[in-house]
C-alpha cells in the first residue's frame, strides 16, 4: 500500500495498490463454479477484483502507468474477467430469483456483493479495454463480450428511468415505499443500470479496434447484431436520462440517479458521448463502409441522428463534424435496395460459452448448495464481511477520488503563491544554510501552514548554528519590500522535535519553525513551518469635488504597521477617477481590534500635466498620512497608482509614559521566543512562581483580586464609586477568594458584572483569576478579552495583570498555537510602564514560559487548583486533563503476515483530526509516539518491531489511524 507525503497534492490520487501488488493479485485471480459463489476464497477475489478497479481507473485518470493492464496482458486474464462476466450475468438469472427471499432477510450483504460483482467486472472491462492491447488480450471470447454487450444494450433500450416525484410529501411517501420493498429487488436495477452504461464504452471501445479484432467480431457488430441500428434508437430515447413533467432533469451517472442543475443541463453525458463516438466509428471507418449495406432503412434511420447533432453537441465533441459530413453526403447517394444486396458469406467463429457454463447446471441444486454452505454465514462471519466490504473503500485518497469522480473534487490553480525564505547563519554572520517554503494557500491568514519541498526537509543545519548563530525570514508580499524577522538559534540538543518562534510582535511577521534533530546529532531539519503575516489594514480615502461636491471612494488593502507601508487598490475601485480639484480625507482600520486613525482634510490640487505626481494627505506626524500617486486618466482627472501609509508616533504599542518610568524600565518591548518540544502544555497556575520574595509578591498581587485598581501612576481610571450594596458584595467575594472558594467567588462576580457595567473591567480581571485557579481557561481567556477591550482606560498595572493571566491561560490551554499567542501577550505586557512589583510578576511568568516551552515546567504546586471533574481520575489521566493533553484509545493486533513472521497492526481512535498533517508520528523499535492536535500518545509495543519497514495509513471517514509494522 503507497502512503501518500504529507503535502502531497490531495487532487492526486495515488490508489489502493501498486504494480508489485497489482502484479500479485492478477496472478491469484482463477474460476469459480456456481455453487462456491460467495465463499470465502470467493470473496478475496472480489476484494482483489475491486482494488484492481479503483487502481485501474486511478491510473487511467491520472494519466500514469498503466501496470494494471500490463499485469493482465502478462498474465493472460482478460478471457477469465469475460468468463466470469457471463457467469455472474447466468447466475443472476437463474440462481438468485431462488433465493432472493432468503438473501434479503438472512444474508443481504453477501447478496449485494453477488450481484455488484458483475458491475466490478463490467467496469474493469471498460478501462482495459480502452487500450488496444487489451482488446487483443481478449482472444476468442471478445465474441462472448459482443453478446453480452448486445443483450445490456437491447435491455436499455427498453428500461424505463424511475419516476422521482418533485413534490416532498410524494417523494417522502415513495422512499418509504422503496424501504419496504425488496432491497435486493432495487440493487439489481441499479447494478444492471451501471453495467449497460459501462458496455456503451465496451462497444465504442471494439469500434476503436476492430480492424485489429476477430472477423467474427466484426460479423456480429455489423451484421448479426447490427449495432448500428440499435444505437439510433438509445441516442433519441437517452434512457440514462429522465425528465420529470416539471422541468427537472436527473441522469444516470456513478451508480446513481442525480439531479441535473440549470447550468449542467446543455452539457453532455459520458453515456450520449460514448454512444456517438460508436457511431462515428461504424459510419466514418471506410472499411466498415464498404462491407455494410447502407439500405434505404438504415439510410433513414441514420438520417434521423443528424437532427441530434447541434451545434453545442458539436462543440463538446469536436470529432463529431465528420460525422455531420458523412450524413449529409448520405443524403444526396442513393440506397442500393435490400433485395440487391449480396450477403456476405463468412466462416465465423459461433459464442459458446454462455451455453457451455449453464449445460447440465441444476441452477435449484446451486442454489440449495449455496445456501447451506458459501451463504449460510454466522453473525461473525457477517460483520468480518461488513468489514472487508467496508475497508476496501477506506484507503488514503478514496475520499478525494470519490469527490472527483462526482465532479465535486477538481483542483483549483492558485490564483497567488508565496515563499517563504528561511535563512541560517552562524557565529561569523556566514550563510550555512538556506530553506525555500511554499503557502498552501493563496491567501494569507494566522497560523498559515507552508509546504517544505521533502528534498529541502533533507538539508541539514549543522550544530554550530546553534552556538551563536541565527535564523532570518523574508516573505514576499508583492507589494514592496519583503517583511523580514530574525532571532537567535538557541535549540535543545537533548530534544527530538522542538518548535522555535521567530518574531513576537503582532504587527510585524512571526513565523514557527518546527525542527527535528539529525540521528547522529550533527544538527537539526526543518520539517514544519507556520507563518503569522502582520495585520490586514484597510485605507479607506475620500476625495470630495470642490466644484459639484460629489465624493470619490477609494478603498486599499495592506498589511503592518510600519511607516511607508504600501497598499493596493481594491480592484473595483482601480478605476475611481480623483477630481483635479478636492478635498482628501483618509481612514486607516488595523486587523480585528478595529483601531482607528484618521487625518484631517488635506487639499488636493492636480493640474494638468501629463505626467505622474505625487500628492500627501495629512500634514502632522500626531496623524495619519498617506502619500498618493497618481497619473492622469484620458477619460479626465486622475487614477491612484501607488499608496503608501504612515501611521501617527506613538501608535500601536508605543505607550506615553513619564520620563521618570522611561528611565526606570530597562526591559525591552520584545521577548525572545526560546526553542521548545512543541508541547503547548503545562504544570501548574499563575499564582505559583520562584521562590524569590520579589517573586512571592508578584505572585500574590497576580492572583489577588484588584481591589483598588484606579490608585496607580499612570491613567489613572475613572473613580466611580459602586453603590454600597454592591461594595459590600465585592467584598465578600474577594473574602471567599482568599479562602480559596474560587467557585462560590465566580458566582458572586458574575451577579456583580450583571448588575452594574461601569466597573466591569475590575470584576472581570477578579473573575478571569478565579477561572484561572479552577482550570477553566476558555472562560479565563473570554474574561481577559473583554477587560482589555471595553474601552476603559484601565491603569498599566491592571493591563500587565490581564495580560499576564491571559497568557498564562493560553500556556495551559494546550490549543494549537497557544505557546505563540502567550508569547505575544508576554511581549505586550511587557512594553507596559512597570513597576517594582509588576516588573517581578513579567519576570516570573517569562520564565515560566521559557521553561513550558522547554518542556522543563517549573515544580508544580503543593496543591495545585483542577477542575472538579479531574478529582476522580488516575494520576495519569489527572496529568493529561491538567496538560490539557488527551490520551487517545489504543488498540493493538498481532497477525502471521503474507510474507512470514509476524506482523503488528495499530489502530489509533483520533476524533476530531481530519488529517493525517496535523499529527506527528514517530515508530521505534519498541515504542510509539503521537502527538498534534491536542493529543498526545506514548506507549509501548507488545513486540519488536523493524521501523523501516512501517506503513501508515489515516481514515478521514472513521477519525482513525491504523499503522502496519513487521517484526524485526
Amino acid at each position: 500500500m503507497q502512503v501518500k507525503g504529507e503535502h502531497e497534492n490531495m487532487g492526486d490520487v495515488v490508489g489502493p495498490l501498486n504494480a508489485l501488488e497489482a502484479e500479485r493479485y492478477c496472478e491469484e485471480l482463477r474460476t469459480f463454479e456456481f455453487a462456491e459463489l460467495g465463499g470465502k476464497k470467493w470473496l478475496q477475489q472480489h476484494e482483489f477484483l475491486t482494488k484492481l478497479n479503483i487502481q485501474a481507473h486511478v491510473n487511467a485518470s491520472q494519466q500514469r502507468d498503466e501496470f494494471v493492464l500490463e499485469a493482465f496482458v502478462l498474465h493472460e486474464k482478460i478471457p477469465l474477467l469475460i468468463r466470469e462476466l457471463i457467469a455472474c450475468e447466468l447466475w443472476k438469472q437463474n440462481a438468485l430469483p431462488l433465493m432472493r427471499d432468503w438473501l434479503n432477510k438472512n444474508n443481504s450483504i453477501k447478496g449485494y456483493l453477488l450481484i455488484y460483482q458483475e458491475a466490478v467486472l463490467a467496469n474493469l472491462l471498460e478501462a482495459l479495454l480502452f487500450h488496444k492491447d487489451g482488446c487483443d488480450a481478449a482472444g476468442d471470447l471478445v465474441v462472448e463480450l459482443a453478446d453480452y454487450c448486445h443483450r445490456k444494450l437491447v435491455w436499455l433500450l427498453n428500461v424505463t428511468p424511475p419516476d422521482r416525484p418533485k413534490d416532498k410529501d410524494a417523494l417522502k411517501k415513495q422512499l418509504l415505499k422503496e424501504s419496504e420493498e425488496d432491497y435486493l429487488l432495487a440493487q439489481e436495477r441499479t447494478v444492471a443500470m451501471s453495467c449497460a452504461t459501462c458496455t456503451l464504452s465496451i462497444v465504442r471501445f471494439l469500434t476503436d479496434h476492430l480492424a485489429s479484432l476477430p472477423l467474427a467480431v466484426t460479423a456480429r457488430i455489423l451484421d448479426t447484431y447490427d449495432i448500428l441500428m440499435l444505437l439510433g434508437p438509445l441516442l433519441e430515447l437517452k434512457p440514462w436520462q429522465a425528465q420529470s413533467a416539471d422541468g427537472e432533469m436527473r441522469r444516470f451517472a456513478n451508480g446513481t440517479w442525480a439531479r441535473v442543475s440549470d447550468s449542467e443541463k446543455s452539457k453532455t453525458s459520458k453515456c450520449e458521448i460514448q454512444g456517438w463516438l460508436a457511431v462515428y466509428n461504424l459510419v466514418c471507418d471506410p472499411a466498415v463502409r464498404r462491407r455494410y449495406q447502407f439500405n434505404s432503412f438504415r439510410k433513414n434511420a441514420l438520417l434521423r441522428l443528424r437532427g441530434l447533432l447541434h451545434e453545442t453537441l458539436v462543440d463538446q465533441v469536436p470529432v463529431l463534424v465528420e460525422l455531420q459530413r458523412a450524413l449529409d453526403e448520405m443524403t444526396l447517394s442513393e440506397a442500393p435496395n435490400a433485395a440487391e444486396g449480396k450477403p456476405a458469406y463468412v466462416l465465423e467463429q459461433l459464442p459458446e460459452l454462455r451455453d457451455s457454463l449453464s449445460k447440465g447446471i441444476s441452477w435449484r441444486k446451486v442454489a440449495d448448495e449455496q445456501l447451506s454452505d458459501s451463504l449460510n454465514d454466522s453473525e461473525e462471519e457477517k460483520r468480518a464481511t461488513a468489514q472487508m466490504l467496508a475497508g476496501v473503500f477506506d484507503m488514503d485518497g478514496m475520499d478525494e477520488l470519490i469527490e472527483q469522480v462526482n465532479g465535486g473534487g477538481a483542483m483549483q490553480e492558485k490564483k497567488l503563491t508565496y515563499f517563504l525564505e528561511v535563512t541560517f547563519l552562524d557565529s561569523s554572520g556566514a550563510e550555512v544554510a538556506k530553506i525555500v517554503a511554499e503557502s498552501e494557500d493563496d491567501a494569507l491568514q494566522d497560523q498559515a501552514p507552508f509546504i517544505i519541498p521533502n528534498e529541502q526537509k533533507q538539508t541539514l543545519i549543522p550544530m554550530k548554528c546553534n552556538e551563536g548563530g541565527c535564523v532570518k525570514v523574508a516573505l514576499n508580499s508583492g507589494l514592496g519590500e519583503p517583511w523580514t524577522s530574525q532571532a537567535e538559534l538557541e535549540l535543545a540538543d537533548d530534544k527530538k522535535k522542538q518548535w522555535h518562534q521567530v518574531g513576537v510582535n503582532p504587527d510585524c511577521i512571526r513565523v514557527q519553525l518546527h525542527f527535528l534533530r539529525a540521528p547522529d546529532g550533527s544538527g537539526f531539519h526543518l520539517i514544519h513551518t507556520r507563518v503569522t503575516p502582520p495585520p490586514l489594514c484597510t485605507l479607506t480615502l475620500s476625495f470630495k469635488d470642490a466644484k459639484d461636491g460629489s465624493e470619490a471612494v477609494v478603498r486599499a488593502c495592506g498589511r503592518g504597521v510600519l511607516p511607508q507601508t504600501p497598499y493596493k487598490v481594491k480592484e473595483l475601485d482601480s478605476f475611481v477617477r480623483v477630481p483635479k480639484l478636492c478635498c482628501a480625507s483618509a481612514v486607516l482600520e488595523v486587523g480585528n481590534e478595529l483601531d482607528r486613525f484618521e487625518c484631517s482634510p488635506t487639499d488636493l490640487q492636480l493640474g494638468g500635466a501629463s505626467q505622474m505626481q505625487w500628492r500627501q494627505v495629512g500634514k502632522s506626524h500626531l496623524e495619519l498620512r498617506v502619500q498618493i500617486k497618481l497619473a492622469p486618466s484620458a477619460e479626465g482627472g486622475y487614477v491612484i497608482t501607488h499608496l503608501r501609509a504612515t501611521l501617527p508616533s506613538g501608535a500601536r504599542g508605543h505607550a506615553e509614559t513619564s520620563k521618570e518610568s522611561a528611565k526606570s524600565s530597562d526591559v525591552s518591548p520584545v521577548v525572545k521566543c526560546e526553542a521548545g518540544s512543541g508541547s503547548c502544555a503545562s504544570k501548574g497556575v499563575i499564582d505559583t512562581f520562584a521562590d524569590t520574595p520579589a517573586a512571592e509578591a508578584a505572585a500574590a498581587d497576580a492572583a489577588a483580586p484588584d481591589v483598588a485598581m484606579e490608585a496607580e501612576q499612570a491613567v489613572p481610571a475613572p473613580a466611580v464609586a459602586p453603590p454600597a450594596a454592591a461594595r459590600s458584595t465585592k467584598v465578600e467575594a474577594d473574602e471567599l477568594f482568599t479562602q480559596d472558594n474560587m467557585e462560590a467567588a465566580a458566582e458572586i462576580y458574575t451577579k456583580l458584572i450583571n448588575q452594574s457595567r461601569e466597573n466591569s473591567p475590575s470584576l472581570l480581571s477578579n473573575r478571569a483569576a478565579c477561572h484561572l485557579a479552577l482550570g477553566a481557561f476558555d472562560a479565563c481567556i473570554a474574561d481577559c478579552d473583554e477587560a482589555l477591550h471595553s474601552g476603559a482606560k484601565l491603569a498599566p498595572r491592571v493591563q500587565i495583570k490581564l495580560l499576564l493571566r491571559r497568557c498564562e491561560a493560553r500556556r495551559l490551554s494546550g490549543k494549537p498555537g497557544c505557546i505563540f499567542q502567550a508569547c505575544e501577550d508576554l511581549a505586550a505586557a511587557k512594553a507596559l510602564p512597570q513597576n517594582e512589583n509588576t516588573a517581578a510578576m513579567i519576570r516570573t511568568a517569562e520564565e515560566k514560559l521559557d521553561a513550558g516551552i522547554r518542556g522543563e515546567d517549573a515544580e508544580p504546586p503543593k496543591n495545585p487548583r483542577l477542575p472538579p471533574a479531574s478529582k476522580n481520575l488516575p494520576n495519569e489521566d489527572i496529568e493529561n486533563e491538567t496538560n490539557g493533553l488527551k490520551q487517545p484509545v489504543l488498540h493493538s493486533a498481532i497477525s502471521n503476515s503474507e510474507a512470514g513472521g509476524r506482523q503488528l497492526e495499530l489502530l489509533v481512535e483520533l476524533p476530531g483530526v481530519t488529517a493525517f498533517k496535523e499529527l506527528t508520528l514517530e515508530l521505534s523499535a519498541n515504542r510509539i509516539e503521537l502527538s498534534g492536535s491536542g493529543y498526545f500518545l506514548n506507549a509501548t509495543l507488545p513486540i519488536t518491531v523493524d521501523s523501516e519497514k512501517t506503513s501508515a495509513r489515516f481514515s478521514k471517514k472513521s477519525q482513525t489511524l491504523k499503522i502496519f509494522a513487521q517484526e524485526a
